[in-house]
């Protein structure tokens, strides 16, 4: 019996998951959004004062703070995210699925399962480029850095990344 499921392992790992054009748009986005960070990083570096935000509470405010040259950790995080989700979603046979995967649904579950972390990857690569706009345009004006992220700000991250959540998981469920 062992034996058998290392078959279908080695089976399923032979399956390749076409993109998409929907995909494609996704993987480009949050590329594109990764150099978007890098980029204004880089471009705000030499113009940040030398302590700025380094964390917002949950209620937006700012609530560490450090010096300008941690702003760089946060593109950084942003881009090993990136890597990190793209690599894992090669080998959606590794991924844990509610429902058992058989020959006849595999390919679909397995396009569900990689579209949800492409989602989701694109999500918080916005969330990380939306964070260093504002750390990056209000480090200066304590004013600004006072009103911080906002409250909002959590809640539709936290809404745009369980919404597709939901929906996958209701999609699954339903097609068992």
């Amino acid at each position: 019996m062992h034996r058998n499921i290392k078959l279908s392992l080695k089976r399923m790992s032979k399956i390749k998951i076409q993109l998409t054009v929907l995909d494609w748009l996704i993987e480009i986005l949050a590329l594109v959004l990764i150099s978007v960070i890098w980029g204004i990083t880089i471009y705000s570096y030499s113009k940040l004062p030398d302590v700025i935000p380094l964390h917002y509470a949950v209620s937006g405010k700012p609530d560490v703070f450090g010096g300008k040259e941690n702003i760089f950790s946060l593109p950084m995080l942003a881009a090993i995210i990136f890597m990190g989700l793209t690599i894992v979603n090669r080998y959606p046979q590794i991924f844990n699925f509610p429902v058992k995967i058989t020959a006849e649904n595999v390919l679909k579950r397995f396009k569900d399962a990689t579209r949800l972390i492409r989602y989701m990857k694109l999500v918080v690569i916005a969330a990380f480029t939306y964070y260093i706009i504002k750390t990056t345009k209000y480090a200066g004006d304590i004013n600004a850095i006072t009103q911080g992220l906002g409250v909002r700000f959590l809640l539709l991250v936290i809404g745009i990344l369980f919404i597709p959540l939901m929906y996958f998981s209701i999609k699954t469920f339903r097609s068992k």
